[in-house]
């Protein structure tokens, strides 16, 4: 089993990063005779842990596991997938009295598909409830967006992600006869490669625990570089080379997964570069590019 299987999050303390969401989710299960919601909506970057909080919804609304239907919407973006499976959800589960269903990359679902959900979601089965995850807010309709309770999932800060790589790192027993400082260096050289991201994160810290040295395992790290596109921006806008209506068409070129945190991160990380650096012509600062 994987580092971020292993270590992936089984109760609302385990999770990192989101403490608003853990608190408002908290807050909705501790309510003395209130009804728990039938519609949950979790948006984000990709890796920052929207599923995992799905399958703790999941678990708090009282379902089983084996009533819980995870389903990928890039597999099933159609009318007709969604027509056979909403006939399925109406009979009541084996087990429990409960049925969520997770539905996962919900922006690649057709316009079709979301008009056939509009009425179970609202007022479908007393037993069914919903979780979407998505990581492109502006696809889902705003129909379900508003009768959603809705979540942002944000990157997690990187002294949260320092706290869980120096944890799974003691319990795993990596980079035990290492310096303290060199250990120190390595768990920041993971979490700068995660990108805010705990699931990221724990995938470095394996890769990186099984090179055969330090010098290996920083290559690893440091071989993830951030998209072309977010290169070409950094560029266009350090050395003055675009007007604000093409950075803007720049930014909406992005990819659609791309967390606009990291494109902060690595803005400021380049600009601070070149801040402590000596190089002061174009030609040698654009070599501090990522």
């Amino acid at each position: 089993m994987s580092f971020a299987q292993q270590y992936r999050p089984s109760t609302l303390v385990d999770v990192i990063g989101q403490a608003g969401v853990v608190q408002s989710i908290e807050r909705l299960t501790s309510k003395a005779g209130a009804e728990f919601p039938h519609m949950f909506l979790l948006h984000g970057p990709a890796g920052t842990g929207k599923t995992t909080l799905a399958r703790l919804i999941a678990e708090l609304a009282g379902a089983d596991p084996s009533a819980i239907e995870e389903v990928n919407a890039a597999n099933r973006t159609g009318i007709d997938d969604w027509r056979k499976h909403l006939g399925r959800l109406e009979y009541r589960p084996q087990i429990g009295d409960v049925k969520v269903v997770i539905v996962d990359e919900c922006q690649k679902l057709s316009a079709a598909a979301w008009t056939l959900l509009l009425k179970p979601t609202e007022d479908g089965p007393q037993h069914v409830y919903w979780v979407f995850c998505t990581t492109d807010l502006r696809k889902v309709p705003e129909t379900m967006v508003s009768r959603a309770i809705d979540y942002r999932i944000r990157p997690s800060k990187p002294d949260e992600l320092y706290s869980l790589v120096q944890s799974v790192a003691e319990r795993e027993q990596v980079w035990l006869d290492v310096a303290d400082n060199d250990r120190a260096d390595m768990i920041w050289q993971v979490v700068e490669y995660a990108k805010g991201s705990p699931r990221q994160a724990l995938t470095g810290l394996e890769a990186a625990a099984a090179a055969t040295d330090l010098g290996k395992a920083q290559e690893l790290l440091t071989d993830a570089k951030p998209p072309q596109q977010v290169i070409d921006l950094i560029k266009a806008l350090v050395f003055g080379r675009c007007t604000l209506r093409s950075a803007i068409s720049m930014v909406k070129a992005l990819d659609r997964g791309t967390d606009p945190e990291s494109v902060r991160r690595n803005l400021m990380g380049f600009v601070l570069k070149v801040m402590f650096s000596d190089k002061t012509s174009d030609s040698s600062v654009i070599k501090l590019l990522p």
